[in-house]
């Protein structure tokens, strides 16, 4: 069994990569792994342990309950780092990350987690847009069409 990695941050794309990730699990035959890093205090009252883990458990049920097999991981310690970390533990098939679609200048002060992902080289990253509000013209849409040998989305 192959293995997604798909880090969320509890914004507004994360329910279109759970959208996604279900459609992948039958295809992948893979477990998802829904990592949650922030660099918080794990005791804090209004941020840490305690009201992390009940949000990240129900991504996971939500997961299993469309029938994928999923866990959950939360770290406290540097976002991007503690995600590339586990991609060396995990070594996914695949990492599912968000856009927020900041923009370019965003991009280049703050920097991104799905750019930081790609320059890794370490796996395949979809990345999946944030959801565009309604009076938006023409909305971008990926159409996975098939399958390599290895199990691979051939876009």
């Amino acid at each position: 069994m192959q293995t997604i990695l798909m880090p969320i941050d509890f914004s507004d794309v994360t329910e279109s990569m759970v959208e996604y990730v279900v459609g992948l699990c039958p295809k992948l035959d893979a477990e998802v792994v829904v990592l949650h890093a922030c660099d918080v205090d794990p005791d804090d009252p209004e941020h840490g342990r305690a009201v992390l883990v009940p949000r990240i458990e129900k991504i996971v049920s939500r997961l299993e309950a469309a029938g994928c097999k999923a866990r959950s991981k939360l770290v406290f310690d540097s976002v991007i780092p503690s995600i590339l970390d586990q991609l060396d533990v995990l070594k996914p098939a695949m990492v599912v990350v968000g856009s927020h679609g900041h923009g370019a200048l965003h991009d280049l002060v703050v920097g991104s987690v799905a750019q930081s992902l790609l320059r890794s080289g370490r796996c395949p990253v979809l990345v999946v847009p944030a959801p565009r509000p309604a009076d938006e013209a023409n909305p971008v849409a990926i159409d996975i069409m098939s399958w390599d040998d290895t199990g691979y989305p051939m876009l």
